[in-house]
């Protein structure tokens, strides 16, 4: 089942595509069905035999309720193997319903015959046609339908004389070579289309898996050059591109910001004594506490070591102040499982940068803040002045 030469297709999931699309078709068709039945019912109620119409009654809904119930459950799988034999079955539904197409001919009492007689012939021609659209996907319905449908019309016609019938027989010949050339390119064009439906939307979720490997590729990629690989926030080289940002910002709106420079205390002795690994657990930890006490808005990176820098944008005295008294106290209440004596500390200094003066200078004044509170013993906040 090649529709599409030098393309990759999965023959299975082609397959149960073209039964889903003729199940979607033959359940769109029972208005048509229905529309049919009482057309005839109500032009032969008092003229066809009794017998007869309920027979064609009988066959036209039993098979268009077991047809449409196997197309609901055709809809409801997933692969072809869990189809099984719903195909088969729905074949032998789509051959009774054929021959219910055709039994109206067995309505028409006399050759040559009138005009509700005519109803009974043009009927199956539109059966026909209809069926042609209908099972277009799956070219085995389409021929299990048409062909008891005009054999039972043929043996109908077998009843009359030979003068009357030959002209019949060659019709309906005619109108059934041009049915199978006609049906089988449609049937064909429609399974081109499918199979270039199914190999787009596959191109397609094939582009998105890569689009989506590509961007987390390049967020990784953005997180390696933008990120410290220990504690996951910015680099210094980051922090700097961050600040001259919103360096322009707060000058254009003659804002300031709050620059804080914090430092481990003893962090050499917390390597000395518990070990390299504890000592970038201790960074860590503490990098996540103290970002619980900042805003959404504010920037932090981890600037050299055991040292860390945050800038917060539109902070005055009084809020550096909280902001710093915060992370102090986040960084004292750090505590690690694999070290439970560990109590790490830090010294806090802070600053108000207002541009256009330089962050350098502004950071100079912050770390002349952290020099008093190392001076002061540790584990203490102090402004620049």
């Amino acid at each position: 089942m090649q529709y599409l030469p030098g393309q990759p297709q999965d023959p299975d999931e082609l397959r149960l595509e073209l039964l889903r699309r003729s199940a979607h078709r033959e359940l769109a068709a029972i208005y048509s069905s229905v529309l049919g039945v009482g057309l005839i019912v109500a032009l032969q109620w008092t003229r066809a035999p009794a017998a007869l119409l309920a027979a064609f009654v009988a066959l036209r809904f039993a098979s268009l309720l077991h047809n449409h119930w196997l197309a609901r459950r055709l809809l409801r799988v997933q692969t072809l193997h869990q189809a099984g034999r719903l195909p088969l079955r729905l074949l032998a539904g789509v051959s009774f319903a054929g021959v219910s197409w055709g039994l109206p001919v067995w309505m028409v009492a006399d050759f040559p015959f009138d005009g509700r007689d005519l109803v009974m012939v043009v009927l199956p021609l539109v059966a026909t046609v209809l069926m042609l659209i209908t099972a277009a996907y799956w070219g085995q319905s389409m021929v299990v339908f048409i062909a008891p449908m005009w054999l039972t019309i043929g043996a109908r016609l077998a009843q009359e004389s030979w003068t009357t019938a030959w002209p019949l027989f060659a019709g309906i010949a005619v109108l059934l070579a041009v049915v199978t050339i006609y049906g089988r390119q449609l049937h064909r064009q429609s399974c081109e289309g499918v199979a270039a439906e199914l190999l787009s939307r596959r191109l397609s979720e094939d582009l998105q898996r890569a689009n989506a490997r590509l961007e987390a590729a390049l967020q990784h990629a953005m997180n390696l050059a933008t990120r410290d690989p220990l504690t996951g926030l910015l680099n210094r080289r980051a922090m700097v591109e961050r600040i001259d940002a919103e360096g322009a910002r707060l000058a254009r709106q003659a804002q300031s910001a709050a620059v804080l420079l914090l430092d481990l205390d003893h962090f050499k002795l917390v390597n000395d004594a518990h070990g390299h690994a504890v000592g970038d657990e201790v960074l860590r930890q503490c990098a996540r506490q103290m970002l619980t006490a900042l805003r959404q808005e504010d920037l932090m990176a981890r600037w050299g070591g055991e040292e860390f820098l945050a800038v917060l944008p539109g902070a005055d005295r009084a809020t550096a102040l909280q902001a710093a008294q915060r992370m102090r106290a986040a960084v004292a209440a750090t505590r690690l499982p694999s070290a439970p004596g560990l109590r790490p500390t830090a010294s806090i200094g802070w600053a108000i940068w207002s541009p256009p003066q330089s962050i350098d200078a502004a950071i100079a004044e912050a770390d002349t803040g952290l020099y008093r509170a190392k001076s002061g013993g540790r584990d203490r906040v102090e402004p620049a002045t």
